[in-house]
């Protein structure tokens, strides 16, 4: 059938599998879904009450703490005013996980369609979303989702935008610069990513003989530039909220 020659008909019949069964498990009885998620979840979930009330960043109404990944937690606090009781807001975070993984689905097609092609990408794209790995994770109702659909937007910018090119523009520079920061944000180790990314471009530009150590207009040290700027604000709330610079985890 002419139909099933298509990528896009592939991720259609997945979607539908993927909300029929999304459906199921959110009206799922809460004892099975307390054996499934992990313990972290009520306390993204109780942080982001008091955080929402205007209690500040702690967990227990007394001890200040900034131990959880910055974007998964911002999301939860806007959702919070208008969410009336525990179970409820529990199931509204597992809900939101799950759209999370399937804009992930979404931004992987976008970033494998520049590699494999229109039909490869929607294909992948139709994997990744009923990936039992992928799914475990989003069943965590927790930052997962928000962290797997940013590296694949890393991977996407990385691939129109770097490889296979001689020189990375300016566009390509604050775009990649960008999605680093999400991917920051959605977990905060993902600063070895962006490490790891501004050195590869620094080698590539030391490779092409450009005098990348004399002058701004590098593009390595552009990425770096507005990465730091963006990603800036998470240590200054921390200081500002905790009294450290960075993380930390409630005691």
């Amino acid at each position: 059938m002419h139909l099933f020659r298509r990528g896009e008909s592939w991720f259609f019949l997945a979607s539908l599998w993927f909300l029929v069964g999304v459906f199921s498990l959110l009206d799922g009885p809460l004892l099975w879904w307390l054996r499934v998620v992990p313990d972290d979840i009520f306390y993204y979930l109780e942080v982001a009450r008091r955080l929402a009330d205007g209690q500040g960043s702690t967990f227990d109404g007394v001890t200040k703490t900034s131990g959880y990944h910055p974007a998964w937690m911002a999301i939860l606090t806007a959702i919070s005013p208008f969410v009336a009781g525990d179970e409820p807001f529990f199931r509204v975070a597992l809900g939101l996980s799950f759209a999370v993984h399937f804009a992930g689905a979404l931004a992987a097609r976008w970033a494998l369609e520049s590699v494999v092609g229109r039909f490869g990408a929607w294909l992948g794209a139709a994997f990744w979303l009923l990936n039992p790995l992928s799914l475990r994770v989003s069943a965590q109702g927790m930052e997962g989702g928000i962290y797997a659909l940013s590296l694949w937007l890393c991977v996407g910018v990385f691939a129109r935008e770097i490889a296979g090119k001689s020189a990375l523009s300016t566009r390509g520079a604050w775009l990649f610069a960008a999605v680093l920061a999400l991917a920051f944000y959605a977990r905060t180790e993902a600063v070895v990513l962006a490490f790891v990314s501004i050195i590869f471009l620094l080698a590539r530009e030391w490779q092409g003989e450009k005098r990348f150590a004399k002058t701004l207009r590098s593009r390595a040290w552009q990425v770096a530039g507005v990465f730091a700027i963006l990603v800036f604000p998470w240590p200054l709330y921390c200081r500002l909220a905790t009294g450290v610079w960075g993380n930390k985890a409630a005691r």
